[in-house]
């Protein structure tokens, strides 16, 4: 079997998903999902406080349970320490963790019974299996119903969606200093760009921090602010942002996980050249092959 750790919010908790399902559907063994993270008391500097998101999406029907039961069933056995691990290459090891940012080729040399701990962000990890990561994610209906109609707004027009995160970077020093956040001038170049590839009828924004839209972008990129307007919840953000045709990411698994989703086949995808401020990560892995990086 497959275990793997869920951490941090619903962008990273679906890249971690998708790494462990294609593994366990290559290895043709089953997949549990390790959730105890959201029970943590103490959490790191560079986190918040998250919820455990995937029990949203419809496709997402695998076991999960919290670490402190492992050690109760025989049938995880597998993750007891043995120091003879320590010894053996990675790959060989009962629990597989992530050595760097970029994609990893020896991820699929791993044990058939592993435990998964780390963020596994790039699409190389999933992509033969992309049909089925695509079913996965597929919220329930009663997540979704309240805001149908502005989701086939979107669908219907060559529809826009820019995405602007920028409340919990902000949150401290550390964050800022580890993340950024986007400028306004790499929203309106990424805006000028579209518009040299496409004719848009129409901008959705999608942000934590509207005010800073409305003063800063609208005025040059004039649009409807979605979040909190419109949409409750960031399952509501989430799945109307995916709704829109065409995307102008910010530097967050969020947005880039809406564009993944987005269905359409001729969509224009810019994100940010520069992913992280001052985090060491080789990002060269990260975007599909057919996104713009500014």
């Amino acid at each position: 079997m497959v275990v793997v750790q869920l951490t941090g919010g619903l962008g990273n908790q679906m890249f971690q998903y998708a790494a462990a399902k294609s593994l366990a559907i290559r290895k043709k063994t089953s997949l549990i999902l390790d959730i105890s993270s959201f029970y943590r008391t103490e959490i790191p500097d560079l986190e918040v406080v998250r919820d455990f998101a995937l029990q949203k999406f419809l496709g997402v029907t695998e076991e999960s349970i919290n670490i402190k039961d492992l050690a109760l069933n025989d049938q995880f056995s597998f993750l007891e320490d043995k120091k003879i691990d320590k010894l053996l290459p990675r790959f060989k090891r009962s629990t597989f963790r992530e050595k760097f940012f970029h994609f990893d080729s020896t991820f699929f040399k791993t044990k058939n019974s592993v435990y998964l701990v780390g963020i596994w962000q790039s699409p190389k990890y999933f992509e033969t299996v992309q049909n089925e990561i695509l079913k996965s994610f597929k919220f329930r209906n009663e997540i979704i119903n309240r805001v149908e109609a502005k989701a086939n707004e979107m669908r219907n027009s060559n529809s826009l969606s820019i995405h602007v995160r920028r409340g919990d970077y902000l949150r401290k020093p550390i964050i800022l200093d580890w993340h950024g956040v986007m400028s306004k001038e790499y929203y309106l170049n990424a805006f000028n760009l579209i518009k040299t590839k496409t004719k848009i009828d129409k901008v959705y924004y999608f942000s934590d921090e509207p005010d800073w839209v409305a003063s800063e972008l609208i005025p040059h990129i004039p649009g409807e602010i979605v979040s909190v307007e419109v949409s409750q919840s960031q399952y509501e953000d989430f799945y109307l942002l995916q709704s829109c045709q065409h995307q102008i990411l910010a530097n967050s698994s969020f947005s880039w996980w809406a564009a993944y989703l987005n269905t359409n086949p001729n969509k224009i995808i810019i994100a940010p050249k520069r992913w992280f401020h001052k985090a060491p990560n080789n990002t060269k892995d990260l975007f599909p092959e057919s996104w713009i990086t500014i």
